[in-house]
């Protein structure tokens, strides 16, 4: 039982992480300045062995459609979470009636012992 309940919480987090990536990582530059290090020049044309693209640019349909993609994406992952968390509640709650079974066995055996006194060999035979 429990190795079901690890194995669900680790696909649920790889399930969160896999929708990673685009975020933005700190360079421990407490200042705020979030400007980034200037690149090395280029090399010389001689020692270069291809030619730069030309620049490019995003139309606000490509925006909208990455946009569009990591909503869709998201609602994925999101209703992935979900059916895990439903089924970590399920587990849980199996998990406590087996609890409460087990306390009421143990209370009866030992009612049975303490308050009819009744001998741990004649228990064992019912």
């Amino acid at each position: 039982m429990r190795k079901q309940i690890t194995a669900i919480i680790t696909s649920c987090s790889l399930i969160l992480t896999s929708c990673g990536g685009g975020g933005s990582s700190s360079d421990g530059n407490s200042t705020g300045n979030s400007a980034p290090p200037p690149s090395p020049p280029p090399p010389s044309s001689a020692a270069r062995l291809y030619s730069d693209p030309a620049p490019e640019s995003l139309t606000v349909t490509d925006v909208e459609r990455v946009i569009s993609l990591a909503v869709a994406e998201a609602q994925i992952v999101l209703a992935a979470v979900a059916r895990v968390a439903v089924a970590l509640l399920q587990e849980m709650q199996l998990l406590i009636l087996q609890q409460t079974y087990l306390r009421v066995q143990v209370v009866t055996v030992l009612e049975t012992l303490l308050v009819k006194q009744v001998p741990m060999d004649k228990l064992v035979e019912d």
